[in-house]
């Protein structure tokens, strides 16, 4: 369980350009080129979106992106074959072509913004920023990082914003930030380094899928693999992303509570809540690893929240614990698998239904599950056990006679086993099926 960390997003240093009087996207993208003037430009800091005044390229050094209603694109390949052929779930990164060499970019309001093909860093700031209303953007095939600050950051009321077959690495904040806009689609995106990999606050209609993540490395209260934070309303959707944090960091398996590379819970709701006809949908997600004492494979109702549904996972030696319900109602809790070979000194419990939240926690479904968690271990090591409900803390919990808590059927190799509604999914979207 952890608590939402609004990070300073340091503001890219550029130009924007002017929307058409027919509300076309005229001029509007701009990179970097090196020497300043002064412009105020938006940047996120604390728990609000503030106006401040930074430096940004005079007009004699500024590089123009004509005609961005179009593309942005300057390849002498077609870099969106990686979104086409390559599943980012597979974890590896994504083949994207001859790129052109960019400084940082922002879509400052307008519409149709395209920002395609392109090799981006910004150590001072974002690599992309979308932001004040900009809508029907896309954002594919680019190869960002390091950023100093986010990857990609669309904010500020955008709408209809796509980010799909980049490759995002090390960033200094988040990989992929949604912040206060609506209906952005991240899919098919691989990210490898970041302090948590995607987030979305008070935004809705938003989905993460076919993403892959390595290297979220922390630390607390970031961490996540991705967080919806106040993220309200219908379509929003966490499915068929893939992480392996046991590979390519430090020891996962340390238990220095104050290394540096520490992840909390891999997918997060922080006082998140979804439509009571269309739920938040986390489903058939593959994560393995972890890192915190105090985290989980995924952690629904933290801090409240409501209608929320977390289906079909896949999860493999998470540390304190596989699947946690840490408040709310209208909850479910159905289908998932988790195994773990832990020890007792990191494990705590697969499954648990608790309420730290300050309001009610009723109504929850956990129902048709299978685990295999380590031995039940009440000793000065651990406190281990496959599920665990503390009497009178949430009401209404139906379905647990349902769940197989020693499904010794389960190895770490459902991490691997294909997922036949991610397939289903990725072919219907257009994406590439094979690493499902």
């Amino acid at each position: 369980m952890r608590k939402p960390r609004f990070a300073t997003h340091a503001a890219i240093l550029m130009f924007t350009g002017a929307i058409g009087a027919c509300g076309s996207f005229d001029g509007a993208v701009t990179e970097d080129a090196g020497s300043t003037a002064s412009v105020n430009e938006s940047s996120l800091d604390g728990d609000r979106i503030d106006a401040v005044s930074k430096p940004v390229p005079t007009t004699a050094s500024r590089r123009s992106i004509p005609n961005a209603s179009t593309t942005t694109t300057a390849t002498s390949s077609n870099p969106s074959d990686a979104s086409a052929t390559t599943a980012a779930a597979s974890l590896k990164a994504l083949p994207l072509g001859t790129l052109a060499d960019s400084g940082p970019v922002v879509i400052d309001g307008g519409n149709g913004a395209v920002v395609k093909g392109r090799r981006i860093s910004n150590p001072n700031g974002n690599c992309i920023t979308v932001r004040n209303g900009a809508t029907n953007v896309r954002i594919e095939g680019n190869q960002l990082g390091p950023c100093g600050g986010d990857g990609v950051s669309v904010q500020s009321g955008s709408n209809g914003v796509v980010v799909i077959g980049n490759n995002v690495s090390n960033a200094g904040a988040v990989a992929i930030m949604v912040a206060d806009a609506r209906g952005v689609k991240v899919h098919n995106n691989f990210i490898d380094g970041a302090p948590t990999a995607m987030r979305a606050v008070r935004s809705s209609q938003v989905e993460f899928e076919f993403n892959g993540g390595m290297n979220v490395r922390g630390r607390y209260p970031d961490g996540q693999l991705v967080q919806l934070d106040n993220v309200t309303g219908s379509g929003n959707r966490v499915r068929c992303n893939a992480t392996d944090l046991n590979v390519g960091g430090p020891d996962p398996y340390s238990t220095t509570s104050t290394a540096d590379w520490r992840t909390e819970d891999i997918i997060n709701t922080w006082q998140s809540r979804g439509d009571p006809s269309d739920p938040i949908l986390i489903a058939y997600n593959r994560l393995k690893g972890g890192g915190s004492l105090t985290g989980s494979g995924i952690m629904s109702g933290d801090g409240g929240g409501a209608y929320i549904s977390v289906v079909g996972n896949r999860i493999v030696n998470p540390w304190n614990a596989g699947i946690g319900v840490a408040g709310g109602s209208n909850i479910r809790i159905e289908s998932n698998k988790v195994f773990s070979e832990m020890p007792a000194v990191v494990a705590g419990e697969g499954f648990y239904i608790r309420n730290f939240s300050a309001s009610a926690c009723t109504n929850i479904v956990h129902q048709n599950n299978q685990i295999l968690w380590p031995p039940a271990d009440w000793s000065s090591s651990g406190w281990v056990q496959a599920f665990w409900q503390p009497q009178g803390e949430c009401t209404n919990v139906t379905g647990t006679s349902t769940n197989n808590l020693n499904a010794t059927s389960l190895s770490k190799a459902i991490f691997t086993e294909p997922i036949a509604e991610c397939r289903a999914l990725a072919a219907a979207a257009g994406l590439p099926t094979a690493g499902y």
